[in-house]
């Protein structure tokens, strides 16, 4: 599958990689620059109400304590008091999406990173902000201890001069005084711990990290779609994929060449394609061994795949060696033998409707170069064509008369070549599998269906059909030919 799907494979390979690299370096560059803030365990509830807390009594957790700093931190109002003290147009929301405020583990640090195109205005944002954080959590503590400040000095204007002199309005008057002094004294429990320094080198974009990256996801795409395509992909491509489906042998195979078509009483061409049919011819010879291979019916699962080109070529390359060779054009709806000789007026059909002989629609073709007038003893092949187009094809090859002459043709050649329809269209060919001595598939690589094949498969075996084996057509692996 990857050998079949390499070039797919090495597209992504490329593409991705580059498009990457390529949006990359069309990217604004990024600065980054980070400060810290240290948060102390404020003791307000203490020094307030004398030790006790309104906390409830209870301690929070260390990763409560460090997510809620962190939610502090990022509070839109000290994002809008960074923007105002900066200036430089910024707005609120230009300073929220500059900002990635993250609590440094279980310590009570936070750090505040700031990322901008402008290098200056990066370290800028992280320590204004840093800064007005501080001056917003001292000025909320200022403004908490100054309405509990107000709260007693107004209890201290109810009492009387003489009421003051006692000792409860002496302990208020300590108490106001003590507020005084811890408002003065606040520093919003957190202080800068490390300055945000002007960033010398962009943070982002990483050309090098995005095209490695990239690598990698195009790899993957590739693969993805290499699996995906041979999924949806039902051709057979190779050998291995033919063996597969059909469950039969290779007989042969025919090499991708225009020679072969162009091919009317030569024998498909020169090397290797003449070579391929005599080691074709040469391989069916040895089934002679156990039975007598005789009638040869070949057909193929769907159309277009070269059956009538590999029938007729192996008719020739019989001939070539003094063979008695009879073509039978088995194909009443769709022949196809006009390509390479000129059929006769009557044919198969016509016999096999009592119109006329066999006789009648007998001719010869000779095998080689001649010139017309000429005496040649170049071989022959005798032909039967398709002959005119019936109404009823399937009824007639179905019926006794043609098995009659399967019978009669069979005692007078040593070969006779039978080119019937595909079987995926028709079912004419499945009468005539079972009244001959071998059958052969011709499968195109890159062509024939995995469906079709199998469909077949399916009724050769049913029929118990005398399968001899599959013949490959249009391969090109370079290396299976070779002269002397």
């Amino acid at each position: 599958m990857l050998r079949r799907r390499l070039g797919l494979i090495l597209l992504c390979l490329i593409l991705v990689p580059v498009a990457a690299l390529a949006y990359s370096l069309t990217q604004e560059q990024q600065y980054s620059a980070s400060s810290s803030l240290l948060f102390r365990d404020p003791g307000f509830d203490e020094g307030l109400f004398g030790g006790q807390g309104t906390g409830g009594g209870g301690q929070s957790s260390p990763e409560r304590e460090a997510a809620t700093n962190e939610r502090l931190v990022g509070l839109p109002e000290v994002a809008a008091r960074t923007a105002q003290k900066l200036g430089n147009g910024l707005a609120q929301g230009d300073v929220l999406g500059a900002l990635d405020i993250s609590a440094e583990g279980e310590s009570d640090i936070v750090r505040i990173s700031a990322t901008h195109p402008s290098p200056q205005l990066a370290a800028g944002i992280a320590n204004t902000h840093a800064q007005e954080f501080i001056r917003f959590r001292r000025e909320a503590d200022q403004d908490l201890i100054q309405r509990a400040q107000q709260l007693l000095e107004r209890r201290l204007q109810r009492l009387t001069p003489g009421e003051r002199a006692t000792e409860r309005g002496r302990a208020l008057q300590n108490q106001i005084e003590t507020l005084s002094g811890l408002a003065a004294a606040q520093t919003g429990n957190a202080s800068q711990v490390q300055m945000a320094r002007v960033p010398t080198a962009p943070t982002s974009p990483k050309p090098v990290r995005n095209t490695i990256l990239g690598a990698l996801v195009g790899l993957m795409l590739g693969l993805g779609l290499a699996f995906l395509a041979e999924q949806l992909d039902r051709r057979l491509k190779d050998p291995e994929d033919v063996e597969e489906a059909f469950g039969l042998p290779i007989l042969g195979t025919i090499p991708q060449s225009r020679a072969i078509d162009r091919a009317t009483r030569q024998e498909g061409g020169t090397e290797p394609e003449a070579e391929a049919f005599r080691r074709l011819r040469t391989n069916l010879r040895y089934f002679n061994v156990d039975r007598q291979i005789r009638t040869v019916l070949l057909t193929s699962a769907g159309p277009g795949e070269g059956k009538t080109t590999v029938s007729w070529n192996l008719a020739l390359a019989a001939a070539r060696t003094g063979e008695q060779v009879l073509y039978l054009e088995a194909d009443l709806r769709r022949p196809s033998l006009s390509r390479y000789i000129e059929p006769s007026k009557h044919g198969l059909s016509s016999v096999l409707a009592g119109v006329a002989h066999f006789d009648d629609v007998l001719f010869s073709v000779p095998v080689g170069e001649f010139q017309p007038g000429e005496e040649s003893d170049a071989p022959l092949v005798d032909v039967i064509s398709s002959g005119p187009i019936p109404p009823n094809p399937a009824e007639l090859i179905e019926s006794e008369r043609m098995q009659r002459l399967l019978r009669q043709v069979e005692d007078l050649y040593d070969l006779v070549v039978v080119d019937t329809p595909p079987t995926s269209l028709v079912a004419d060919t499945i009468p005539l599998m079972t009244q001959v001595n071998g059958v052969i598939v011709v499968s195109q690589l890159g062509r024939s269906n995995r469906d079709d094949a199998e469909s077949l498969r399916e009724q050769l075996t049913n029929l118990n059909a005398p399968v001899l084996g599959v013949v490959l057509n249009g391969h090109t692996a370079k290396s299976m030919y070779y002269g002397y």
